[in-house]
């Protein structure tokens, strides 16, 4: 049975089987020769077979291991007393259970992994607590970039957080209050105007501040109390929609008043402020979120009593959409923040190279190689391969020819294959090259997280993105900037058909690529193949993604548009969102996505646009 619960792991970790304790010491002396790590050691002890006493010799040597022991139920006495002390992590009496001794495992392979600061935790996640993991790689990142933006604050209160936020506020506009930002109000004085416009940002220094609403009788209710530290105007600030309630002030008040242009001076003048300021603000939308769900819940429990079934039926589905439209952003959010961290890993690593003995003449187009890479968007595979075959005898071998023509020095090699240098030359171009990629695939990134924070509503209503005319092929190639650092060990091949810019909504449909290739990507795992087609074909733009991974079950491809829906085994992340909102977002540009997988072989994700030049 130990055998079975081991089983699933195999995938990521060697597994060494022994019968007895000299087995077992032959496979600690092979451990030791291959200088490898013993992630778990599960040990047998009994009135007949004790292999417990190899455990304090292998947590001497490798200290990091997790301890399992089994024994008796008479023995579980002096074991509580040797987990207690440290020498043990875990112990199963007889007769094992295999769900708890599976899980039992999988904690302590998780934990173990976590320990080890030298490996990538991330691709463990497909066979370990992938949530644990997870949680512990983006702290892991943000400890190691000390980025001033992503901080970690969860560990302070509201209050604390408020106060750091007041202190730096009022530090601030002292010396730059030129605006006037800083104001003092006395009682019933009119902040914001339900049903109104509004064009500012309310901070309270220190006072009262109620919001009100009206009923449908027309009765002005108190809905929320706010005090130092407390936000006024937040969402309609944010989303310039009308404001949601009416603000005024109970008591003396001093604020904060900040418009969009002064808002947006201070972000940029004190770079303490933002992450204090963007997590408050966070911390405020959650806590207004929480309070509506909280109401809307006791309005819920409150209706049972006084209205039919079907009223109940309606208030619930309302609660159940507003819960699918905030697990979507995260969803949506979870892809760009996760490439933002990554590529931010990547660029610290290439502009902070040190940068004394390069060669003069890489100097000397080092700012134009970087200045390309900031906005050229990747060669089609066909492209890339004919131009780097028309200078291949310039260089020293085909990888250094399409290099040059990616960094886009084919009117230089002709000069630069006379130095002797130049492999060098060319290797120190590539750094500045890599690092403008990185900051562009940054760029993309943080201009989606924007774009889907500032348009949450859009979710609910996407028809509110304008429609624009643009190349689709720019937005996947965009998607796979996104998705570098994953594609370095995947095949990309890229078949575009010469197709004109088209009307869409190129945001949406931005979701569509992201999701496509982030499901594909899974389905491979670290070796594959990826190939986007496109073409068109009687005024209809057809793209498939297509990978040769693991494909879908044909009992599950019925159901792969439904929400909540999800091939993602139990253990990896899936909401079983991305494909519905992909759906939702072809239907209304007019269009269809249909699917074609075969198991072994792989999946082709077939999308139909109308082309309109």
């Amino acid at each position: 049975m130990l055998q079975l619960a081991f089983k699933p792991f195999e995938r990521k970790f060697t597994l060494l089987f022994a019968k007895d304790v000299q087995q077992a010491q032959q496979h600690i002396e092979y451990i030791k020769q291959n200088k490898a790590e013993i992630a778990l050691v599960m040990a047998s002890q009994s009135l007949h077979h004790d292999s417990s006493q190899l455990l304090p010799e292998i947590g001497r040597n490798y200290p990091n291991c997790r301890k399992i022991l089994t024994c008796d139920p008479n023995q579980l006495q002096s074991l509580v007393v040797a987990i207690n002390e440290g020498r043990l992590d875990h112990c199963f009496t007889y007769p094992l259970q295999a769900e708890n001794t599976h899980s039992v495992i999988k904690n302590e392979l998780t934990e173990f992994i976590i320990s080890q600061s030298k490996i990538d935790w991330l691709p463990y996640g497909s066979v370990l607590d992938s949530q644990k993991i997870m949680r512990a790689h983006i702290e892991k990142r943000i400890h190691a970039y000390r980025s001033d933006f992503i901080r970690d604050y969860h560990s302070i209160s509201d209050d604390e957080l408020s106060e750091k936020v007041c202190a730096e506020l009022d530090r601030f506009f002292t010396k730059h209050n030129k605006d006037n930002t800083i104001r003092y109000y006395s009682s019933s004085h009119l902040l914001t105007e339900e049903g109104s416009p509004n064009q500012y940002l309310w901070f309270i220094l220190d006072g009262k501040v109620a919001l009100y609403k009206q009923d449908e009788h027309g009765k002005r209710r108190e809905v929320a109390l706010h005090g130092k530290g407390g936000i006024i105007g937040g969402m309609s600030f944010v989303s310039g929609e009308q404001s949601f309630s009416t603000a005024l002030t109970l008591s003396p008040t001093k604020v904060i008043k900040l418009s969009k242009t002064t808002f947006t001076k201070v972000m940029h003048s004190n770079s303490s402020l933002l992450p204090l300021f963007t997590n408050l603000l966070l911390r405020h939308f959650n806590r207004r979120l929480q309070g509506s769900i909280h109401t809307k819940l006791q309005l819920e429990h409150t209706f049972e009593s006084l209205k039919a079934a079907q009223s109940q039926l309606v208030e619930n589905e309302k609660m159940v959409v507003l819960g699918q439209l905030v697990a979507g952003v995260a969803h949506e959010l979870n892809n760009p923040i996760s490439a933002i961290l990554r590529s931010s890993d990547t660029l610290i690593h290439e502009i902070t190279r040190d940068t004394e003995y390069f060669n003069p003449s890489s100097k000397r187009l080092s700012k134009s190689v970087l200045q390309r890479a900031l906005v050229s968007n990747p060669l089609p595979t066909a492209v890339l391969r004919q131009k780097s075959s028309a200078i291949t005898h310039l260089v020293e071998s085909k990888q250094q020819a399409k290099m040059v023509i990616m960094m886009g020095l084919e009117s230089e090699i002709e000069k630069l294959s006379h130095d002797p240098q130049l492999s060098t030359i060319l290797t120190e171009l590539e750094h500045y090259y890599t690092a403008g990629t990185t900051l562009r695939s940054i760029n993309v990134c943080s201009s989606r997280i924007a774009d889907m924070v500032k348009s949450l509503k859009s979710y609910a209503r996407s028809d509110e993105e304008s429609i624009k005319k643009v190349d689709i092929h720019e937005g996947i190639e965009d998607t796979l900037v996104i998705f570098e650092n994953r594609l370095k060990s995947i095949d990309v091949e890229r078949n575009y058909h010469n197709i004109g810019p088209t009307l869409c909504q190129p945001n949406a449909l931005q979701q569509v690529w992201t999701n496509l290739v982030s499901n594909a990507l899974d389905a491979m795992g670290s070796d594959g193949k990826l190939i986007i087609h496109s073409r068109l074909i009687d005024d209809v733009i057809e793209v498939i993604v297509e990978d040769n991974g693991q494909g879908i079950d044909p009992l599950q491809l019925e159901h792969i548009f439904e929400l909540n829906f999800t091939t993602k085994k139990q253990g990896d992340f899936g909401l079983g969102i991305g494909l519905s909102v992909c759906n939702q977002i072809i239907h209304q540009h007019q269009g269809s996505i249909s699917v074609k997988s075969e198991i072994g072989k792989g999946t082709q994700m077939i999308v139909r646009l109308p082309f309109t030049p």
